[in-house]
C-alpha cells in the first residue's frame, strides 16, 4: 500500500484534513495550522497561449476590441493588457507619443493618422522616421 502524505501550499504543514469538495467535485483540504484551505491539483485560470494568439492574430486583422470581447468572451482590458505585453507591439501603446500630446483635439484617430496628418513619413508600428 502506497501512502501519500500532503502538505500545505501555504505553511508546509502536514496537518490536513478533508474539507469537503468544491463545486466541480475536486477534493478540499484544510490545514489545522494555518486554518487556510485548499484543493489538491489546482489549475489554472489563465488563457492558453493558443487561444491568446489566436486572438491576438483577430485583432491584427483589423477586429475591433468590443467584437473580439463579443466573440471570444474575453474582455477589452484582458486584450489590451497584452497588447501592451507583446514584443514588436506599438510604443505608442506603453506611451502617449509627443505629437499625440499636442494633437488631443483630434480624439478617436490612431497615432499613425496623427503621424500622416502631420507629414512625417510613418510606416506601420513604432515610432516614426523623423
Amino acid at each position: 500500500m502506497v501512502t501519500l502524505t500532503l502538505r500545505c501550499p501555504y505553511c508546509a504543514s502536514d496537518r490536513l484534513i478533508r474539507y469537503g469538495v468544491t463545486a466541480k467535485g475536486q477534493q478540499r483540504y484544510r490545514c489545522r495550522a494555518c486554518g487556510r484551505q485548499h484543493r489538491e491539483n489546482p489549475g489554472s485560470n489563465a488563457y492558453s497561449d493558443a487561444e491568446r494568439e489566436t486572438i491576438l492574430r483577430a485583432y491584427q486583422e483589423r477586429s475591433s476590441l468590443r467584437g473580439l470581447s463579443r466573440t471570444f468572451g474575453v474582455s477589452r482590458n484582458t486584450v489590451t493588457a497584452w497588447l501592451k505585453k507583446k514584443p514588436g507591439a506599438c510604443r505608442c501603446w506603453r506611451r502617449p507619443c509627443p505629437l499625440l500630446n499636442r494633437m488631443m483635439s483630434w480624439n478617436g484617430m490612431n497615432c499613425g493618422l496623427l503621424w500622416v496628418i502631420a507629414g512625417v513619413e510613418w510606416s506601420g508600428c513604432g515610432w516614426p522616421s523623423v
